[in-house]
């Protein structure tokens, strides 16, 4: 987003009438975080593409920027004002009669922030808003929206407009008449802009608290370092150590000019000039060895807004506590001083007891003196100039803090990096201490120098701090548990991902991120975790706010240095995107699919109405002349179910939405699809199918599209024509190991073509989406198929060699709790019964035909042409005594009631109704499930008499079908 732009930070907002409602503002977190001429920049840059209206409020509701560029936004918002009967614009807003106001901000805007939601509503000037909250480190701290949209142009909607804003219509017309309409895209780009400069003011205030917290810690080690420099003066009492801090913790505090402290050890008492007590006051033991020497306490002389869980800041409360302990170890330092004097013997048996390196120096950095660390890595350093002994230089080291403690008389220390050191393998990195030892006059006439080895301190400092930039800021969660569950450790992108922050996780079991349901996937999770070392699968979480999203969750054991294994690090990633992702790529390959399928499919329903039309001609003419059309009419009905089957195989082709199983043949299904798919091609298709082939629960839409993506893969694969194999069988999991697939039986369908194959290069990744070999291919459909079969608990293989073809094969679970053949499909019986059955249809020819089928099948039967007409009839069969047996009702009926409506008003007349609910639309929910909504059976028209007099035998007689539908 480009802010410099001339022609967007440079033009001038509209002034209202009522002033700038911006002075008004007390809460000011966009204010002080970002400049005005800034944020008109952010809003205009959006606005330029609407020129209507724009408002970012404070989270409390202040207005941090009003710009309003459209005529009707200016005219309906002072109009609106003048309503309020108030000079106090204060007062205006609290009245709840500035229109405008309340529509932007109580409805849009303040829905936004308390839901956390983008909010897109109608205002009461007849245009429309589009809100989105401002969030900043984990927390929402205002919104930002616009208006958009052309005001209405209804006389009714425009006088009811100006009755509301006290206005005529007229004034009205001429600005709806001025506004410039924009197309939608413009408004969706403008949608767009908004969210990335809510984005962007959220990143701002972030960086502008950022600041703050960073000149406080400077403040706070602006103090430790005058405490230290204190302690180092030479010749200091501890009195003036102590009345020199207390002097020093004013400007560390966030309000310097009202703070005042004091430290009280025993009955010495040192405090600040202006120190008075008051009810604000903060304080911290001052302890030595655990036992307690003092205490330190801050006051503020007037009250202020409190923070965290008080008038001071939680990093004011940690730097007093580290005071407090400073103070102690000031204590400590000088009585172990004390102490040192009075033993010369003492002092150089504890400097030689030191494992760090202790050299007494002369002016010119000759060492005169050695502790047995320094000795023990150059027996000959005595004598020698140290840099020389120590460093192999032929100059002092740069910055050395000794020569600095020559030259400033001062303690000084400092961190030096030795590319070698005498006695010490490699690179090295030196704590360094020069302490100038003076005569009594104070001139310094030697240097103490102190040098610890902290080269594995640093590095493990720079490893730490590298691990913990890398894991703070990283995209994906991250966070460590516990053997038991409970979170020891996590990064903000994991407190973000589940709706929290940082500080409110820590502690807490990891089952609050988790449903009931969900919780035995994460502890099978965790325990292969602990079995194997690692974890790596889809895993649901459930969000602070109650919704549950896919995750991809990576799981590692974590060990101590002696092996032992001490907690879980997991990572965790929000593939909700990547999810919704998949559904669009099936969604495109399905799209892309029908087009395939077109020209096929035209030139096979082409052949069929030309069969049937065909023989209903012959149909006519045998019969004026007499002759026998038995023959003719079995082929007009073959040639009519292969139209149904086909229709039904685009009914399933076209299904899509969430996966729903059944119980499904897969023999059937894939002589559908391989038929629907090579409609009007030049291939061919050869099955073999085993007869005892089990049954699966699947989705048959998803299958059938993933079958359907292979076939025309292998159609594409041979431009020249030729045979495509289908064979399927039976295989229990086990016989190859090789396979990803859990213990049971599986249905193996494999497809082979005659093209010229695959390229061993390609095959791996043959299944990653949008890798594709043809110039024309999308690179999708491989990919939507994987992801089809993997959801159903299947895999898919390929096996291919160039110039011998491709075979895939697909391996899904068979549904083992009853077993199916291919001969139970193919030899259905006429079931005849006796009963009185209403049907109710709007079309005469179906009615016309229903009377010759049911009552040829033993039935009698009354019709209805709706819903309305069958709830009467019913009505009457029962005051009559003679009731229905079944009522068979169709889905849809044009301008009248149709029968789910139907069904329901039935039920109040007869809780104990059967119903058959009939439609052409297979793909409809309710035909799916049709028990859920008062119906006992289901058939999808086009029917034929088996399927109608066996869904009636069933319904009247009490019995389950033999087999599931397919």
């Amino acid at each position: 987003m480009n802010l410099n732009k001339k022609s967007t930070v440079n033009k001038k907002p509209y002034a209202q009438q009522y002033g700038n409602l911006v002075d008004l503002n007390t809460c000011r977190i966009l204010l002080d975080s970002i400049e005005q001429c800034l944020l008109i920049g952010i809003v205009t840059n959006y606005l330029d593409l609407l020129e209507t209206s724009s408002a970012v409020y404070e989270k409390n509701g202040d207005y941090a920027l009003g710009i309003f560029t459209s005529g009707w936004c200016r005219l309906l918002d002072n109009a609106s004002r003048k309503l309020c009967n108030t000079d106090d614009n204060k007062e205006a807003l609290k009245s709840g009669k500035w229109l405008c106001h309340e529509s932007c901000w109580t409805d849009a805007s303040k829905v936004s922030i308390e839901t956390g939601q983008p909010v897109d509503i109608e205002c009461s000037g007849g245009i429309h808003l589009y809100a989105v909250p401002i969030r900043a480190e984990g927390e929402i701290v205002g919104s930002i929206n616009f208006g958009y949209g052309e005001p209405p142009k209804d006389p009714q909607k425009l006088k009811e407009i100006a009755e509301r804003y006290c206005l005529s219509v007229e004034e009205l017309l001429d600005q709806a008449a001025a506004y410039k309409p924009h197309p939608s895209f413009i408004i969706e780009a403008a949608k767009r802009h908004l969210v990335t400069s809510a984005k962007l003011i959220g990143t701002m205030v972030e960086r502008k608290r950022a600041e703050k917290k960073a000149d406080e810690r400077i403040k706070e080690l602006v103090c430790l370092y005058g405490i230290s420099h204190l302690k180092e003066k030479p010749s200091i009492s501890l009195e003036e150590i102590f009345q020199g801090i207390v002097e020093l913790i004013p400007p560390a505090w966030q309000y310097p000019e009202i703070t005042c402290s004091r430290i009280t050890l025993e009955d010495r008492v040192f405090k600040t000039n202006n120190f008075r007590e008051t009810i604000w006051k903060q304080s911290s033991d001052i302890k030595l060895d655990d036992s307690r020497l003092g205490v330190l306490d801050i006051y503020y002389l007037e009250e202020r807004p409190p923070s965290d869980e008080g008038p001071f800041l939680k990093e004011e409360r940690n730097l007093i506590d580290a005071i407090a302990e400073h103070v102690g170890r000031i204590i400590e330092y000088k009585r172990a001083e004390d102490k040192l004097k009075e033993s010369e013997e003492q002092k150089r048996t504890l400097l030689n007891s030191s494992p760090d390196m202790i050299l007494q120096l002369d002016m010119d950095m000759r060492v005169l003196w050695a502790n047995k660390t320094a000795i023990d890595m150059n027996p000959n350093s005595v004598g020698q100039l140290c840099y020389k002994a120590y460093a192999y230089r032929d100059k002092p080291c740069e910055g050395c803090a000794c020569k600095r403690a020559i030259k400033t008389g001062e303690i000084e220390s400092g961190i030096l990096y030795l590319p070698a050191l005498k006695g010490i393998k490699g690179e090295c990195y030196l704590e360094v201490i020069g302490v100038p030892l003076k005569d009594n006059r104070g001139k310094v006439i030697n240097v103490l120098k102190i040098a610890r080895n902290v080269t594995k301190r640093i590095q493990s400092q720079k490893e730490l701090h590298l691990l913990s930039s890398m894991v703070k800021q990283s995209d994906e969660g991250m966070a460590l548990v516990d053997l038991n569950g409970n979170l020891l450790f996590l990064n903000n992108a994991f407190a973000s991902i589940h709706g929290y922050t940082s500080g409110e996780l820590l502690g807490k079991h990891l089952s609050i991120f988790h449903t009931q349901e969900q919780m035995p996937s994460v502890e099978a999770a965790n325990r292969q975790t602990k079995e194997t070392g690692s974890f790596n699968d889809e895993i649901w979480h459930v969000r602070r706010d109650g919704t549950t999203f896919p995750t991809l969750m990576h799981n590692s054991l974590f060990h101590d240095k002696a092996g032992n294994p001490i907690g879980i690090i997991g990572t965790v990633k929000d593939i909700t995107e990547r999810k919704r992702l998949e559904e669009e790529l099936q969604k495109m390959q399905k799209l892309e699919s029908l087009g395939v399928l077109a020209g096929g499919i035209a030139h096979d329903f082409n052949n069929l109405l030309t069969a049937i039309i065909g023989n209903l001609s012959l149909i006519e003419l045998y019969a004026k002349s007499g002759e026998n059309i038995s023959e003719v009419l079995e082929e007009t009905k073959r040639a009519s179910n292969q139209t149904r089957r086909l229709t039904q195989q685009l009914l399933t082709f076209s299904t899509g939405g969430a996966p729903i199983k059944e119980i499904a043949s897969i023999a059937k299904l894939l002589k559908n699809t391989a038929t629907l798919s090579l409609s009007g091609s030049n291939v061919r298709c050869e099955f073999n199918l085993a007869d005892d082939l089990w049954w699966a629960e699947l989705d048959r839409g998803q299958i059938d599209q993933a079958v359907n993506n292979l076939i025309i893969n292998a159609k594409q694969a041979m431009a020249g024509g030729g045979t495509i194999r289908i064979w399927a069988k039976n295989v229990i999991a086990g016989a190859k190991k090789d396979l990803l697939l859990k213990e049971g039986k599986y249905i193996r369908v494999s497809i082979k073509d005659q093209g010229p194959g695959i390229m061993q290069d390609y095959l791996p990744k043959i299944f990653d989406p949008y890798f594709t070999t043809k110039q024309a291919g999308s690179g999708l459909g491989l990919a939507i198929t994987y992801s089809i079969i993997n959801k159903h608990g299947g895999c898919i293989t390929v096996e291919s060699e160039i110039g011998a073809g491709a075979t895939f094969s697909i391996f899904l679970p068979a549904f083992e709790k009853e077993s199916f053949t291919l001969k139970d499909i193919e030899e259905e019986p006429i079931y005849k019964g006796k009963g009185n059955i209403l049907f109710m249809d709007d079309q005469e020819n179906i009615k016309n035909m229903i009377r010759s089928i049911l009552n040829k099948l033993g039935y009698e039967v009354e019709f209805a042409k709706d819903g309305a007409e069958a709830i009467e009839l019913y009505k009457k069969a029962q005051a009559s005594g003679r009731k229905f047996d079944a009522v068979i009702l169709d889905l849809t009926i044009p301008g009248g009631m149709g029968g789910l409506e139907a069904i329901r008003k039935l039920h109040e007349i007869d809780p104990e109704i059967k119903a058959i609910v009939s439609s052409g639309y297979s793909n409809d929910p309710i035909m799916d499930e049709y028990k859920g909504h008062g119906f006992s059976g289901v058939i999808v028209k086009p029917y034929e008499i088996k399927e109608l007099s066996k869904t009636l035998y069933n319904l009247l007689n009490g019995t389950e079908e033999p087999y599931p539908k397919s």
